[in-house]
C-alpha cells in the first residue's frame, strides 16, 4: 500500500490521460446508475451551452436591416418580420430547452446523491474487513466519502469542457474568417491565465492531501464533542477544552494556509486578466478601423466584437474548466481507486447448504500475522470442535481470541495452515454460504438507534428474507429470543414495546443502559439461529445475576448447535464442553472446567481463582 506521500506525488502528476480515464470512468457509472437523464442531462447542457451564438447572429441581421430601413425611405417594418419571427421561435425553444435543462438536472442530481452512497456502501462491503483496516485505505475512504458526493457534479463540469471548446472553435472560427491575426492574439494573450489557475488548484489540493491524516485526527475531537454518548466522560472529567482546542489549532492553521494561497492566486489571476483584456482591446481597434473604413457594417461589427468576447469568454472559461477538472479528477481519484479495489479474501465456489446441526470445524496449523506486521498474532494453532460442541476460549487482552473470530468469519486468510468447516476447506467455501450459516456477536457489537427494538432484534436474521416465517411464528420467535437475553422485561416497560425508537435523539425515543444495548443484542444472535454461533465477550456490559441466566440459555438454547465462547471472565465458561486456554496465540491448557481445575499452578485455575477472590 503507497504511503500518504506517495500518494501525494502521484496525484499531482496527474496526466490528462489519466483524467480522461477517470470521467469515462465517471459517465459510465452515472449512465449504468440513471441512462435516460444522462444522455438528457449532456445533450441539454451543449445546446445551451452555444445558443448565445445563434442568438448574436440574429440580433446581428437585425441590426443591419435597422440601419438598411434608415437609409432607404422605401423599407418598410415588414422586412424585418422573419427575423423577428425566427428570434421568437428560437427563444421559444430555448425555453422548452431550459425547461427540460432545469427538470432533469433536478431530478438527476436528488437521484444520483443517494444512489451513489448505495455503491460505495456496497464496494465497501465487498473489499473486506481485512482491506478496511489498513490505514492508508482509510485515509482514502475519509477522502472519498466526500468526493462521492461530487460525482455528479464532476460529470456535469466535465460536459461543461466539452460545451466551452466547441464554443470556442465555432467562434474562433469566426474570428479566424473575419479577423485572422486576432487568433494569435487571443491564444498568446490567455496562455497566463491558463497557467496561474493551473498552479494555484495544484497547491490548494496537496494542502488538502498531504495533511489528510491531522485532519482526521482533528475531525474525530470535535465528532466526540458532538456525541451524545462521550459526553458524560467529557463533562465531569474536564475535557471539553483539551479536545475542542486539538480540533481549533489544526483547524485555524490549515485555514490560514489556505487562505494565503487564495489572497495570492487571486492577486496574479488580477495581473493575468490584464494581458487577456489588452489581446481583447487589440481586436477592438481592428474592427473599428474597419467599421471606419466602411468594410464592415454596424452589424458585423457587432458581431465580430460580440466574436471576440465569446472566443475570450469561451477560451478563458475552457482553461480554467479544464484545470478545475483535472483538480476534481484528483479528487475524484480517491472514489476511482476504491472502485478499482479488489478483496484480498476470494470467494470460494464450493456450496455449503443452511445447516440445522453445527458444523464441525478444525483448525491446523493455524499460523497468523495482519498485513504489513511482523508480529504472529497466532502460531501453529491446532483445535478441533466437534460438532454440537460447545467450547470456550479464554485468555488475557491480546492473546489472540478477536482475531480467531475474525479467520472463523473469513475476514482475513490465515499466513499458514487451514480452517475446515465439516472436512471443506473455508477458503473454498461460498462467503454468504458460509455466512447463512454463522451468528457473531462481536466485542464491538452494533446498535441501531435508528431502528425499533423489534428491528435491532429481526435484522439478525434478515438474510433469509422477509417471508421465512408467517407472522404468529416470528413473534413467538421474537419472544424467545428476548427472553433468552434476560431483555423481555424492559422491553415491555418501553413506552412503544417493540416499536420503541432506541434514541432520544429521535422523536419518542429513548436511550437504552449499555447492558440493555448488550442485551438486546444478544437477543439478535438467539433470533438468528445459526447452526454456528460465537459470542465474544457477549456479557461485559451485563449484571451479574443476567450473566448468569444469559449463559444457561445460551448452553441450552443452541441444543445440538457449535457454540463458541470467548471470553476473559472464566466464571461464565465453566459449562462449557471444554475450554481452552489461549495465550500469546497458542493454546497452553485445554479440557474441562474440572479438569482445568486439577492442573497445579495452571493458568486456568490461577486466573479464576483470582477472579473470584474479586467476587469475594
Amino acid at each position: 500500500m503507497q504511503s500518504e506521500k506517495e500518494n501525494s506525488e502521484s496525484h499531482k502528476d496527474l496526466k490528462a490521460k489519466e483524467a480522461l480515464g477517470i470521467i469515462r470512468w465517471a459517465y459510465s457509472l452515472l449512465y449504468k446508475l440513471e441512462p435516460k437523464l444522462t444522455v438528457v442531462t449532456t445533450l441539454t447542457a451543449i445546446i445551451r451551452g452555444i445558443q448565445g451564438i445563434g442568438m448574436t447572429y440574429i440580433i446581428t441581421r437585425i441590426m443591419d436591416m435597422l440601419v438598411k430601413s434608415v437609409q432607404d425611405p422605401q423599407a418598410q417594418i415588414s422586412d424585418i418580420f422573419p427575423y423577428l419571427g425566427t428570434l421568437l421561435f428560437f427563444n421559444i425553444i430555448v425555453s422548452i430547452l431550459g425547461y427540460f435543462d432545469f427538470t432533469s438536472n433536478r431530478e438527476f442530481s436528488t437521484k444520483i446523491d443517494y444512489k451513489t452512497e448505495i455503491i460505495l456502501a456496497e464496494q465497501l462491503t465487498k473489499l473486506g474487513i481485512s482491506v478496511l483496516e489498513d490505514p492508508d485505505v482509510n485515509n482514502k475512504i475519509f477522502r472519498a466519502r466526500s468526493s462521492i458526493h461530487t460525482l455528479e457534479n464532476y460529470y456535469k463540469q466535465s460536459i461543461r469542457v466539452l460545451v466551452y471548446l466547441i464554443g470556442f472553435i465555432v467562434s474562433l472560427g469566426i474570428i479566424l474568417f473575419y479577423i485572422p491575426i486576432m487568433v494569435p492574439i487571443v491564444l498568446i494573450t490567455s496562455l497566463p491565465e491558463y497557467l496561474i489557475d493551473k498552479k494555484f488548484r495544484k497547491d490548494i489540493w496537496s494542502m488538502y492531501l498531504d495533511n489528510t491524516e491531522k485532519r482526521r485526527l482533528a475531525g474525530e475531537n470535535i465528532n466526540q464533542l458532538t456525541v451524545t454518548k462521550s459526553l458524560p466522560e467529557i463533562y465531569v472529567n474536564g475535557a471539553y477544552n483539551f479536545l475542542l482546542k486539538k480540533f481549533v489549532d489544526v483547524s485555524e492553521w490549515f485555514t490560514e494556509k489556505i487562505v494565503r494561497i487564495y489572497k495570492i492566486w487571486s492577486l496574479t489571476a488580477r495581473s493575468a486578466g490584464i494581458i487577456s483584456d489588452l489581446g481583447t482591446y487589440t481586436g477592438y481597434v481592428l474592427i473599428f478601423k474597419n467599421l471606419i473604413s466602411g468594410v464592415t457594417s454596424v452589424g458585423s461589427m457587432f458581431f465580430q466584437i460580440r466574436m471576440i468576447q465569446s472566443t475570450q469568454s469561451y477560451l478563458s472559461n475552457l482553461t480554467s474548466q479544464i484545470n478545475n477538472v483535472m483538480e476534481i479528477s484528483v479528487r475524484i481519484q480517491e472514489v476511482y481507486d476504491i472502485f478499482q479495489m479488489k478483496g484480498q479474501i476470494s470467494n470460494g465456489s464450493v456450496p455449503l447448504p443452511r445447516l440445522r446441526e453445527g458444523p464441525k470445524i478444525e483448525i491446523k496449523d493455524l499460523t497468523f500475522s495482519y498485513p504489513s506486521k511482523d508480529k504472529e498474532v497466532l502460531k501453529n494453532l491446532n483445535l478441533t470442535i466437534n460438532a454440537g460442541e460447545k467450547i470456550a476460549i479464554v485468555g488475557e487482552n491480546g492473546s489472540g481470541k478477536t482475531t480467531l473470530v475474525k479467520l472463523l468469519c473469513k475476514m482475513y486468510s490465515p499466513t499458514r495452515g487451514s480452517i475446515r468447516i465439516n472436512d471443506l476447506p473455508l477458503e473454498d467455501l461460498r462467503i454468504n454460504d458460509w455466512y447463512k450459516n454463522l451468528g457473531v456477536m462481536f466485542q464491538e457489537y452494533n446498535t441501531y438507534p435508528q431502528l425499533s427494538v423489534k428491528e435491532n432484534i429481526t435484522i439478525g436474521r434478515s438474510i433469509e428474507g422477509k417471508n421465512l416465517l408467517e407472522t404468529t411464528q416470528k413473534e413467538a420467535k421474537l419472544r424467545e429470543a428476548a427472553e433468552g437475553s434476560n431483555v423481555l422485561d424492559n422491553i415491555m416497560e418501553f413506552p412503544n414495546c417493540w416499536d420503541q425508537l432506541l434514541s432520544e435523539k429521535y422523536k419518542g425515543g429513548i436511550r437504552p443502559s449499555t447492558g440493555q444495548w448488550q442485551k438486546i443484542a444478544i437477543s439478535r444472535f438467539f433470533y438468528r439461529d445459526a447452526s454456528t454461533v460465537i459470542f465474544d465477550e457477549p456479557t461485559a456490559s451485563i449484571d451479574a445475576v443476567s450473566e448468569y441466566n444469559i449463559f444457561n440459555r445460551i448452553y441450552s438454547f443452541f441444543e445440538k448447535k457449535t457454540v463458541i465462547i470467548i471470553s476473559h471472565r472464566f466464571g461464565t465458561v465453566r459449562n462449557a464442553d471444554r475450554i481452552f486456554v489461549l495465550k500469546d496465540g497458542e493454546i497452553k491448557e485445554q479440557g474441562t472446567h474440572l479438569e482445568l481445575m486439577q492442573i497445579d499452578n495452571g493458568t486456568y485455575r490461577t486466573s479464576f481463582e483470582l477472579q473470584k477472590k474479586g467476587y469475594e
